[in-house]
């Protein structure tokens, strides 16, 4: 392999700003000396802007201009209370949000994106119309697609023709482009809003049943409404990029609703006062959606995705040992999923580019032990460490293996492994922390290993990031509430690599960060 790249050269500055207000609401209300009524009040409201040189090289080749707005209100209402041997907490929730998508994609891409069609006319003889938007002229046209060509002196004529999806396919351009043509570089623009309501009410209540024993029952009724509108993506000259200018007819307004009822049970038994072991199952739903980071109305019909069901079971045991100077906790758990969401990108051939397809794809099963151990070991100093085991499989999962090959072949894919899902992980790590003048003296160290993880749906042998490891430390001074931190982060300097190749338009990657150092001030007010 490679060495990382230490540089890297860009044509654009990558400018950001995110604006977030945010406010929450507690209060809580004593009704009688066993019961109390919570309210929970919150609002957030997100903007973000930025722009940045995709491709990461010094050639104008994809800028990408994001502009997103996000707003979410929630209001939650829950009854607390105690009864002689049994507590509970009921309650309802309400949900709002209110997302704003509007990117715009640049550089000399959408030209090269055209002549792709020239080199499979060339190369491989398949019948192409081949044109340049810049000056809006045509630079090559197949001898069998001339009749159809003929009608249309120029490209920018026919992409506003019906006609148009024979040499365009799905793209449009802006019909307040000039016949001069669109400019040296041009671009494309995507728009989407989404807006999510959800409502909620749930119970649950634990019992002392038997000495010792404890039964917990939980019942939750969600239901979860979207709306979604998109517009069909558009090329417009640099000038005309945020002129809202989609096609008429050409809008995707989609809209749905869900409902789910997810019960919870659970059982534990105090076999001393510390020591405990317990068991539960509970029941998740994650609602269904739109996705909207596509190009063609089409992939937003397509790509209307129904709920995610889960099934948990977990058993383990949690005690204090040693004067409760030893925390030792062991769970084994297991999630069974039905109708898993998930997302591919693949070479759309009916825009040269590419697109995402989000679906519910299959079924798999996540079982797994994780264990955590913190030990404090003398008055002035502690440590922790933890190991986690998972085996991660689909039970059922059809998809097509190679999805760039412009072939829809659909195989069982059950022999796969689930991306983002290491078979091993462990931490470890400690504190020393001591008096010193009027305040505290702390060194705090960190180890962290993660296993072999995919980040493909099909598992592309390139796309896998290798184990890796994170050594993190801090030397810092604490002082009634004042703090002054020297840290240093990732300080084995562990880097990898994460590409994302679409053959045949380009290949990119994702490199981490190596390590890092800061000073850092605190002050609570």
């Amino acid at each position: 392999m490679d060495d990382l790249p230490s540089t890297t050269s860009i044509d654009i500055n990558n400018e950001a700003k995110t604006a977030v207000d945010a406010y929450t609401l507690n209060a809580s209300f004593d009704l009688t000396d066993n019961l109390r009524l919570v309210s929970v009040t919150g609002y957030r409201d997100m903007i973000e802007d930025t722009i940045y040189d995709f491709d990461g090289t010094s050639a104008n080749h994809i800028t990408i201009e994001k502009l997103n707005d996000y707003d979410q209100f929630s209001q939650e209402l829950r009854l607390e209370g105690s009864w002689n041997n049994v507590d509970f907490v009921a309650g309802g929730y309400y949900w709002r949000s209110e997302f704003e998508r509007d990117w715009v994609t640049g550089g000399e891409f959408w030209y090269s994106v055209s002549q792709i069609d020239l080199l499979l006319q060339q190369v491989l003889g398949v019948p192409k119309a081949v044109y340049d938007l810049r000056n809006n002229t045509w630079t090559s046209v197949s001898p069998e697609l001339e009749s159809v060509v003929a009608p249309y002196p120029t490209p920018l004529e026919m992409c506003w023709s019906p006609d148009r999806a024979t040499v365009f396919g799905n793209v449009w351009c802006d019909t307040g482009t000039p016949l001069t043509g669109m400019g040296d570089a041009y671009t494309q623009r995507l728009y989407e809003e989404q807006v999510t309501k959800s409502l909620a009410f749930y119970a649950q209540a634990d019992w002392e049943f038997a000495e010792k024993w404890n039964l917990t029952l939980g019942l939750r009724w969600t239901e979860e409404k979207k709306d979604f509108s998109a517009g069909q993506a558009y090329l417009a000259p640099e000038n005309r990029k945020r002129v809202m200018a989609f096609p008429e007819g050409e809008w995707a307004h989609l809209n749905n609703k869900w409902d789910e009822i997810s019960p919870k049970v659970g059982l534990s038994y105090r076999f001393t006062d510390d020591i405990m072991f317990y068991a539960s199952f509970s029941e998740g739903f994650h609602s269904g959606g739109y996705f909207g980071t596509n190009q063609n109305r089409a992939d937003f019909e397509r790509d209307q995705y129904d709920p995610e069901y889960a099934q948990s079971w977990e058993a383990g045991v949690k005690s204090q040992l040693m004067e409760n100077r030893i925390q030792l906790n062991a769970t084994f758990f297991l999630n069974d999923f039905t109708d898993k969401q998930e997302a591919s990108v693949f070479l759309d051939t009916s825009t040269n580019t590419v697109a995402t397809k989000f679906d519910n794809v299959a079924d798999a099963e996540y079982m797994g032990v994780e264990v955590e151990l913190q030990w404090v070991v003398s008055e002035y100093i502690s440590t922790f460490a933890s190991l986690g085991w998972l085996d991660a499989e689909y039970k059922e999962f059809e998809t097509d293996l190679n999805p760039n090959d412009d072939i829809d072949l659909i195989e069982d894919a059950t022999h796969l492994i689930p991306r983002s899902a290491p078979e091993f992980t462990y931490a470890l790590g400690g504190t020393v922390a001591f008096p010193m003048g009027p305040g505290e003296f702390e060194i705090y160290v960190k180890y962290d290993w993660i296993d072999t993880i995919e980040t493909s749906l099909v598992n592309i042998s390139f796309n896998q990031v290798d184990s890796r490891e994170n050594l993190m430390a801090s030397v810092g001074y604490h002082w009634n509430n004042m703090a002054l931190v020297l840290y240093g982060r990732n300080l084995t300097d562990e880097q990898f690599e994460t590409p994302a190749v679409i053959d045949p338009l380009f290949a990119a990657s994702t490199v981490t960060q190596g390590s890092t150092w800061g000073l850092e001030f605190s002050m609570d007010l």
